[in-house]
Formats: C-alpha cells, sequence, structure tokens
C-alpha cells in the first residue's frame, strides 16, 4: 500500500514513546552483611531502635534532635516537594475545566437614543475544557520520573534520619562512659587524699621515711593530673550532643 490513510497513521503514532520503558538494573546485593547477627532485619532500623537501651534520656535527646535538625527539615520538605511534583505530573492525564463568569451592566444604544433610563444587566459565562492525549508517552515519563524522585528523596530522609539518630546514640553513649570515667578518677583522688593523710601520720612518728611519703603524694598529684582532660573531653561531647541536634 503506497500511502497510509490518516487513520491508521495516528494508531501507529499513538503506540510511540519517547524513550524505552525504564528497566531496573540488576544487582547483585547480599541479603545481610557478612557478620550481621541473624536476627537483625530492615524492620529493626525503621522503628525507634534507640528504645531498646530504656534509657528515657536518649529517647528526650532523640526526638528533640528529629524535632530541630535542620537538615531532616530540609530532607522533609524535598519529600513534600516531590509529592508535589508527582501530583501534578499524574494532572495531566486527566482533563483540565476552567469557567469564567461575567457581569455586564449599562443602558442599550436604542434607551440611551430615546433617552430612557432603564438599565439592563449582562451575564456571561464561559466554559472550557483542556485534555492533552499522551499521544507520545511524555506525560507517562514524566510521571514516572517524577515518583522517581519522590521514592529517592523518602530514602534520603530515612538516611538522614538514620545518621541522626546514630550519631546522637553514639556521641550519648560517649558521654556516659566520660561520666563513668570521670566519676572514677574523683574517687581515685579521694582515695589516694586519704593514703596520704595515713602516710604523713606514719611519717610523723617515724614508721614509713620520706620518699615514701613523697612517692604517695606524686601517685596523688598523678591522679589529680588525670581529671582535666576527662573534663574537657566531657564538655566537648556533651556539646557535641547539642550540636548535633541543632545542626
Amino acid at each position: 500500500m503506497k500511502y497510509l490513510t490518516p487513520l491508521v497513521a495516528i494508531t501507529l503514532l499513538s503506540a510511540c514513546a519517547i524513550g524505552p520503558d525504564f528497566k531496573r538494573p540488576i544487582a547483585e546485593i547480599p541479603d545481610s552483611f557478612m557478620f550481621a547477627p541473624s536476627s537483625t532485619g530492615q524492620q529493626v532500623l525503621d522503628t525507634a531502635w534507640w528504645r531498646q537501651f530504656n534509657d528515657p534520656q536518649l529517647d528526650l535527646y532523640v526526638e528533640e534532635a528529629v524535632l530541630n535538625n535542620r537538615n531532616l527539615a530540609i530532607a522533609l520538605a524535598n519529600v513534600n516537594a516531590a509529592e508535589g511534583e508527582l501530583a501534578v505530573a499524574r494532572s495531566a492525564f486527566f482533563p483540565s475545566i476552567g469557567y469564567q463568569a461575567n457581569v455586564t451592566r449599562g443602558r442599550s444604544a436604542a434607551e440611551r437614543l430615546a433617552g430612557g433610563q432603564q438599565v439592563t444587566k449582562n451575564y456571561q459565562l464561559l466554559g472550557n475544557v483542556n485534555w492533552e492525549i499522551d499521544l507520545w508517552g511524555g506525560l507517562r515519563r514524566q510521571s514516572e520520573s517524577a515518583n522517581a524522585q519522590l521514592e529517592a528523596s523518602k530514602q534520603a530522609r530515612r538516611g538522614v534520619l538514620l545518621s541522626l539518630a546514630g550519631s546522637t546514640v553514639q556521641t550519648y553513649l560517649q558521654l556516659l562512659g566520660l561520666d563513668q570515667q570521670l566519676r572514677i578518677a574523683q574517687n581515685t583522688l579521694n582515695s589516694y587524699q586519704k593514703t596520704i593523710e595515713l602516710f604523713e601520720l606514719q611519717f610523723k612518728y617515724g614508721v614509713v621515711a620520706r620518699i615514701t611519703l613523697e612517692q604517695v603524694r606524686s601517685q596523688y598529684q598523678q591522679a589529680e593530673a588525670n581529671i582535666p582532660p576527662i573534663e574537657k573531653s566531657h564538655c566537648q561531647h556533651r556539646k557535641c550532643t547539642v550540636d548535633s541536634i541543632r545542626t
């Protein structure tokens, strides 16, 4: 057949689409890490896993971090924006209906020539329907792209949330460890103080030599010198906890 009829041509064109259909690439991903416990699953990460520590103070820190963290707020805004773009892309598949109403008030030409005072009102209502047929598949591709962007935004927000909770929990646990170290260092210092008092009495009555007393005093000074670095690290970790909540 030398020439195609317009109907056949339209039918052939309607079967065309812009670009091939998207196919997810095959990637070999293991079900779990090599040394991960068998009971660890994806559902554990999707829950408030930090509550397993049964620490109300830690729960407050994580909740405050989720509410006030700027990066998480940006990620949530990106998700909302992607949802809006997907809604706009999908709305193109449906017809759009518009209308316009006008009211005019005045005297006709005949009334003005006759000198009449009668005022008339004219009402006008206009409607329109617009529907773009997805002949080339462009609208479908836009919808698929918007849906992929939405899923990517959701995963990005989930990644920010996991990173935020993990860093907050890690910093808090390090802070607890420093609290314990500080208590041990202070208790050690107090013990050396009592030891010095005991050796001073023994030296006073000639039970021990001065060198023994000075050795005990040296141990006390060493224990005293260990406290400031721990206090400094404690303050830094506490500051890091606050920064991780607000950053």
